[in-house]
């Protein structure tokens, strides 16, 4: 089969697929049931566990000794937490933060896929 017969095939094949009409009513068969206030007052109820006794292992204590760190935030409100977060992780594993990109040891990118300027400024 050369080139020119190997496009026209892929091509029939794709032009063939776009013709069968498709059925998506599996995705309903399901009995669909409106939300209910009931059920959410009960969630509502349950007891949050929060998991604040996070340590870093004995072992990783100082595995950031004498370097540094830079972290760049770009996008939502969460990305502002969770760099708050990974630097908290980072200072305790040693490393110091630093303002000087061209002096980190370590830096991080945290952006947002979901807000389009977010990645336009990263790049």
């Amino acid at each position: 089969m050369n080139e020119e017969q190997r496009k026209s095939t892929s091509i029939d094949i794709l032009a063939e697929r776009d013709k069968k009409a498709k059925d998506y009513s599996k995705y309903f068969e399901h009995v669909y049931q409106p939300p209910s206030l009931k059920e959410a007052r009960k969630r509502g109820k349950e007891e949050i566990n929060y998991n604040r006794d996070f340590q870093i292992d004995e072992k990783y204590r100082n595995m950031g000794q004498g370097k540094t760190f830079l972290i760049k935030t770009y996008g939502c409100q969460m990305n502002a937490h969770d760099t708050e977060v990974m630097a908290g992780i980072l200072e305790a594993l040693g490393y110091k933060p630093i303002e000087d990109i061209n002096k980190a040891d370590v830096i991080l990118i945290n952006t947002c896929a979901i807000r389009e300027n977010a990645e336009k400024q990263s790049v």
